[in-house]
């Protein structure tokens, strides 16, 4: 049969990445019959680009994040937060009240980025100027923050890890003692609405010094406080009897509803081999020509994401009359050595379709495959011998795009969309970009993937950290 006959059939593989001639590929078991023929190539290309994603709500998620991770593949994260205190209500007038200390009481909730073996961190506790303003729409934003005032301490603090119950830090004697004498003496200025104006709140950040992680605290009105440990005296009755002092505490609760946390993220040369990244553009997408050739997926600190583009499909349309796409799957490789116990790996990743012109992530769609129960959300699961801690094997992410590349071939550009990939959504926040998780000992998430250009080595092992297309398709009628 002449092989541009109308009936004639050619199967063809490429390889969006480069040819692969290893023997476990899926490709290399295909039967050709004498009226086929297999036909690889690499000509065509996969376009990864870095954005940043749109500021993400952070206030009144009972979360609070504090701290500094210098991420050797990305660059500088940090992370305050702004938080405002009720006035308490325990008040003990009677028998000689007299102040003792004050600590600001926090607790883990078990989220955390970064290295948590160092047992010191540094803080940094300024007084807030006003009380939170919160925006028009009622809330407070990753970019949003809040003028400061008095430092009150520049110091560090002792924690064990995120699975620690409480860390207390020593505040200075002097704001203790302003504000249990203001409420003990129930001044005006610390009543009812002049209460916050006089106390709005604290910033805090990481200080001065050793800061090797970001760590989550939860803000409820039983986890996030400033204690104030004083003493009455007289005839007091105890359980060991009666004595003449005892220690009581006063408690002023974190406010969860204005509580809210500032993100900022520097991305290193000398460290990520990154240029420039416009971090507060979501619609400025730079290529990962500019980021040493990487693909960067953060979400904590700043979300980040990577856009893949397929620029090249349609040339598809040039070796026939009709092309018909037989399959499509795409591989993401994690590259060597950019995960590790501090870092982890997702156990598995999403796909967003939309548009371009369009890249608020609210407007994203999961890419859905159909299943005996309806269309389900398309993931691709962490696959190889390399995803367990510190073995950096050959480990990669799998998803069949097949109807998404079907319904992109032939599309005008003004109509072509993107994929984007990004992590499943933390537990409980289907709808939302920001870390809330729901579990304890939790790591910020982030992965490093190698666009087609990136080189590991050598051109062999570089092609274990690219991310690949390997698309099947027919052509009839062949030019």
């Amino acid at each position: 049969m002449d092989k541009f006959a109308g009936t004639g059939l050619i199967f063809i593989v490429l390889l969006f990445c480069s040819c692969d001639s290893d023997s476990s590929s899926p490709m290399g078991g295909y039967l050709v019959s004498p009226s086929t023929r297999t036909v690889m190539v690499d000509t065509l290309s996969v376009k990864l680009s870095v954005l940043a994603g749109d500021s993400v709500i952070t206030s009144g998620k009972g979360v609070m994040f504090v701290g500094e991770y210098k991420d050797a593949w990305i660059g500088t994260s940090q992370a305050r937060s702004f938080v405002e205190f009720s006035r308490t209500t325990t008040v003990e007038t009677d028998n000689y009240p007299r102040f003792d200390s004050v600590t600001l009481v926090l607790c883990p909730n078990g989220i955390y980025y970064g290295d948590t073996t160092l047992r010191y961190q540094s803080v940094k506790i300024s007084e807030l100027i006003q009380p939170i303003k919160m925006d028009d729409d009622g809330r407070r934003y990753s970019t949003s923050s809040e003028p400061v005032g008095n430092l009150l301490l520049n110091g560090k603090y002792k924690i064990k890890g995120p699975s620690q119950k409480e860390v207390e830090i020593r505040l200075p004697d002097n704001f203790g003692e302003r504000l249990f004498s203001g409420i003990i003496k129930d001044e005006d200025e610390w009543k009812g609405e002049e209460y916050l104006k006089t106390f709005p709140g604290f910033a805090i950040e990481r200080g001065v010094g050793d800061n090797s992680c970001i760590y989550g605290f939860s803000v409820t009105d039983s986890t996030c406080m400033i204690r104030i440990y004083y003493r009455v005296t007289g005839t007091v009755s105890t359980e060991y009897g009666i004595v003449g002092v005892a220690q009581k505490t006063m408690e002023f609760k974190a406010n969860n509803s204005t509580q809210f946390n500032q993100y900022d993220i520097t991305l290193d040369n000398s460290v990520a081999g990154i240029d420039k990244l416009p971090v507060n553009s979501k619609s400025d997408a730079v290529s990962t020509g500019q980021t040493a050739h990487k693909g960067i997926i953060l979400r904590g600190p700043l979300p980040l994401y990577t856009r893949i583009d397929f620029p090249s499909l349609n040339r598809l349309l040039d070796y026939g009359e009709i092309v018909l796409i037989e399959r499509a799957r795409l591989i993401i490789r994690p590259v060597r050595h950019s995960y590790d116990d501090n870092v982890p790996l997702p156990e598995e990743l999403r796909l967003f379709e939309h548009n371009p012109s369009n890249d608020s992530r609210g407007s994203y769609n999961y890419l859905t495959m159909q299943a005996s129960t309806g269309a389900v959300a398309l993931t691709g699961n962490l696959n190889g011998t390399g995803k367990d801690k510190n073995v950096h094997e050959l480990c990669y992410y799998d998803f069949d795009i097949t109807n998404f590349i079907t319904s992109q071939l032939g599309a005008t550009v003004y109509d072509q969309l993107s994929l984007s990939v990004d992590f499943p959504d933390p537990p409980g926040n289907p709808s939302s970009a920001y870390v809330a998780y729901s579990k304890s000992n939790t790591p910020f998430q982030r992965l490093i993937f190698g666009d087609q250009d990136f080189f590991y080595k050598s051109e062999e092992q570089s092609k274990d950290n690219q991310i690949m297309l390997e698309l099947v398709y027919s052509i009839y009628h062949e030019y």
